[in-house]
């Protein structure tokens, strides 16, 4: 993910991606389970006959029959062994399973994929926007050593933060989380936007685990509608799967601060600081090991946990070095979102664990 400047060197079929899409036109003709068993029963009853009937004809010519009547004889015996009817019931079978999927709106084009499908051992799933409705939600907060609650989900800013007692946190202390709040909506590019004519629901616009972050800021009040033009961004130095954490170069009136947002251990590995009560100290390996066990924990419960930074700036006009400034950060807090479950999706796979099959869920938020 990130942003970049690019030049079209191909375009459709020529194209990467058109390549792609090449290679699954041209996929290979692949024998279903059906097809294996069928041809399985057809190669033993071929030499099922071919003996039956090689026997039938020489008891024939043993009982005084002529070589007619025997080789008759042996040839009745054989066709009325063949299962003529079978392909016909093994069709109307495979409809019939058809029908069933069809009216739990699973269209089949291919009738033998109906017997391939229940041969099913394994199923391998996406998660995000398959199994979820990739509608990212925080849910819980850890600053300055305190866990928070954050109620509501989806993109809609409705809800209230609560502390780990279940008490409404007054303005006053929504003051002084406020400094985590605006760093990680600064580290962010995406938007929510109102119900319209084309969505039912509050949407974002860009990555959805941004829009979260908005919308979390949004609800506390913490963020401004003009949050964006008030505190400009200078430069972006975009997420990578090496350094696991993205970061932002922001003005802030007469000051300039870095905004990092990331894995918790992508953002401890260039923190020096640690945020507390109100003041930047040194951190420590308990701090570091409290916020690794703080993180955990939050993963185990099925959460993405992002970690939060910050690093106040020197203002210069050339462009800034990640390297020089991605340092000596000062580490203020974690947050951990969930993507809820679709409608259905809990029971759909009750269901498929009860009939043997294997669920592979396959995601990235661990990466």
């Amino acid at each position: 993910s990130g942003n970049a400047v690019g030049v079209v060197v191909a375009t459709g079929m020529k194209s990467e991606t058109g390549k792609i899409a090449k290679m699954t036109e041209e996929t290979d003709i692949i024998i279903t389970p059906l097809q294996k068993e069928m041809r399985l029963l057809a190669r033993q009853l071929t030499i099922a006959v071919v003996i039956i009937g090689v026997a039938l004809f020489f008891i024939g010519i043993a009982q005084n029959f002529t070589i007619y009547l025997s080789l008759v004889y042996a040839l009745g015996i054989a066709m009325a062994l063949v299962p003529q009817a079978l392909p016909a019931q093994v069709t109307v079978a495979l409809s019939t399973g058809s029908k069933r999927l069809a009216d739990r709106n699973a269209v089949v084009k291919n009738l033998p994929s109906v017997e391939t499908l229940g041969s099913t051992t394994v199923i391998c799933t996406d998660k995000t926007g398959t199994l979820t409705k990739n509608e990212m939600t925080v849910r819980l907060v850890w600053f300055n050593g305190k866990k928070y609650q954050i109620t509501g989900l989806g993109y809609e800013p409705k809800g209230v933060i609560k502390d780990n007692e279940g008490k409404t946190l007054t303005q006053e202390q929504i003051d002084e989380i406020e400094v985590m709040m605006d760093t990680a909506t600064m580290a962010s590019n995406a938007e929510i936007h109102k119900p319209d004519a084309e969505h039912d629901i509050w949407y974002p616009i860009g990555d959805p685990t941004e829009a979260a972050l908005i919308t979390m800021s949004t609800k506390l009040g913490t963020r401004s509608p003009i949050e964006d033009e008030e505190n400009p961004e200078i430069q972006e130095f975009p997420f990578d799967s090496k350094r696991k954490r993205m970061s932002s170069v922001r003005k802030f009136a007469n000051e300039v601060a870095l905004t990092v947002k990331g894995s918790t251990n992508g953002v401890l590995s260039v923190s020096k600081y640690i945020y507390k009560n109100g003041k930047e100290k040194l951190i420590t390996e308990d701090d570091k090991e409290l916020i690794k066990t703080v993180s955990e924990q939050y993963s185990e419960d099925g959460l993405r946990v992002l970690a939060i930074a910050r690093r106040d700036l020197k203002p210069q006009k050339n462009e800034y070095k990640m390297e020089e400034v991605e340092k000596d950060l000062s580490f203020l807090g974690l947050v951990a979102m969930i993507d809820p479950a679709k409608e259905g999706v809990k029971e759909a796979i009750k269901e498929a664990c009860e009939a043997g099959i294997r669920i592979i869920m396959i995601t990235g938020d661990h990466a």
